[in-house]
């Protein structure tokens, strides 16, 4: 902006002089000025951002000097000059130039955002908020069976983050999101509770009102953290839906492939942006998109809260004293209009007026005297008519039954159910069998490891009865040795003593 006044005060002077030769003159010279001003200061603009995107660990936006060159005759186009008859020239910025700048913005394939734009999210501020994932943030859910969707202060930001798990781990959304997922799931689970887990504390209105009342949180944490897996599962699904929505649309803003090709979405490659290119020109995927836009084109009923879930939408109108509800008129008003600048209320649509004055008539005469109508629940479906496992106006992640409904889809999933549960039992009964097979044998075995260990005692035994024997009749040969010995000994005393008599006689 700066620039732009500062080229425009040179071009006035400029053309002040303009009525003399050596106005002229001066005149071009001021204009060769502009521009060489205009490219210095853009260059520095840039490097200047470059700068920033390096320390925040981000690709820069632009960084080459031919994409220097392209801003600068941008910046050029919004700037009035002279020609060189001395008539100021239109102010209206060519196209060219800023589809040459769009071009520009390519790099390696994947195209970059506007400069100014806020860009794709990457969880940058979860790093600063948990400190570098040394702590983590609490997620909340309200009481009760039927809340699967988060609330509290970092409801926004998990969605936010689940949003990009997908993009990031998945990539382009060319394949059907169940059919890939049991190969990520696990991947994508550790990413959505690298910054957040389950809190043991109910939302913090509840909270409040428990602690004056010392009661206990209503839940258990399993069934919260149950809640949290099955939210986190559903809400990368949807995100996954919206991210193929969008590029859907950038699709159809153009009449030819090669004009796409030139403006590729970012986070995408080429090679990813042609696969895409190829999924959206099937007839398959048209016949879908087509049934898609006429059901849209039929909703006459369109909520004004934005991002923000219905759920986070009751639970910022909960009472913090009285950790009252609001009731379903003054929910459904919140959703569906806002006040003017004269304080005047506005509703979105027609529909969206009547339904609400249908809420606030079932309120005040329904509810009084039909017991069967208790609750928000019960005011809607009154409404809106009972449809199994969905409340209109609860929005998604608020599971319910309806009473006295019963459909084909939830006959099927009970005859899966039983199918399963047979199969179950089969499959027990054949492990039964198998165990006791197993028992068996090996009852069998120790009957044989017994029976070893029975004859090998008797064959010790009988082995240590010889080795005695043995040692006895040793023992005995060797008494009958030595006496047999002592009386050849004797003898021979008794003989040399009969011969010396004998010698002495003779003498």
């Amino acid at each position: 902006m700066l620039v732009s006044q500062l080229c425009f005060l040179l071009d006035l002077v400029s053309g002040a002089l303009f009525a003399s030769y050596s106005s002229l003159v001066f005149a071009s010279l001021c204009s060769v000025v502009t521009a060489s001003l205009s490219k210095t200061l853009v260059a520095g603009m840039i490097r200047a951002k470059n700068k920033r995107a390096k320390l925040r660990s981000r690709p820069a936006l632009i960084s080459t000097d031919t994409e220097i060159e392209t801003m600068s005759r941008v910046l050029e186009t919004e700037v009035p000059s002279l020609n060189a008859e001395g008539d100021e020239s239109s102010t209206r910025v060519s196209p060219e130039p800023m589809e040459e700048f769009a071009a520009a913005e390519t790099v390696q394939g994947t195209t970059k955002g506007h400069v100014g734009n806020r860009g794709i999210y990457k969880g940058i501020d979860l790093d600063k908020k948990t400190k570098s994932k040394k702590e983590k943030l609490f997620i909340y859910f309200m009481p009760g069976q039927k809340h699967f969707r988060p609330v509290g202060p970092n409801e926004r930001s998990l969605n936010m983050w689940l949003a990009f798990c997908v993009r990031s781990v998945i990539g382009a959304p060319i394949h059907d999101y169940v059919t890939i997922l049991p190969q990520y799931s696990e991947q994508l689970w550790s990413m959505a509770t690298d910054y957040f887990q389950v809190s043991p504390d109910s939302p913090p209105k509840l909270k409040k009102i428990e602690d004056l009342n010392n009661t206990p949180p209503p839940e258990p944490l399993e069934v919260k953290k149950y809640k949290f897996r099955t939210h986190c599962f559903n809400e990368m699904r949807a995100s996954y839906r919206k991210y193929r929505s969008r590029l859907h649309e950038k699709y159809k803003k153009y009449k030819t492939d090669e004009e796409r090709m030139k403006h590729i979405p970012e986070g995408l490659s080429a090679e990813d942006w042609q696969q895409m290119l190829r999924l959206f020109a099937s007839p398959e995927f048209q016949a879908l998109s087509l049934k898609n836009a006429n059901n849209r084109s039929n909703q006459k009923v369109i909520a004004c809260t934005g991002p923000t879930p219905f759920a986070q939408t009751e639970y910022d109108m909960i009472d913090e004293e009285t950790g009252k509800l609001p009731s379903a008129s003054e929910v459904w008003m919140a959703q569906h209009s806002s006040l003017n600048a004269n304080n005047e209320r506005k509703w979105v649509d027609s529909s969206s007026e009547h339904y609400y004055h249908e809420i606030r008539r079932t309120e005040e005469e329904v509810m009084p005297v039909d017991e069967t109508v208790n609750d928000n629940e019960d005011v809607l479906r009154v409404v809106f008519g009972a449809r199994s496992g969905y409340v209109r106006g609860k929005g998604t992640g608020y599971k319910s039954t309806a009473k006295g409904v019963t459909t084909n889809n939830q006959n099927e999933k009970i005859e899966q159910l039983e199918a399963k549960i047979v199969h179950l039992n089969a499959k027990i009964a054949d492990q039964d069998k198998h165990n006791l097979a197993l028992t068996q044998r090996f009852e069998k075995l120790l009957e044989m490891v017994e029976n070893e260990r029975h004859e090998s005692s008797s064959h010790s035994g009988q082995r240590e009865d010889d080795l005695t024997s043995e040692e006895t009749n040793e023992e005995e040969y060797t008494r009958d040795e030595c006496s047999h010995q002592a009386k050849r000994v004797n003898k021979k005393r008794a003989g040399n003593k009969i011969l010396s008599a004998k010698k002495k006689n003779r003498s």
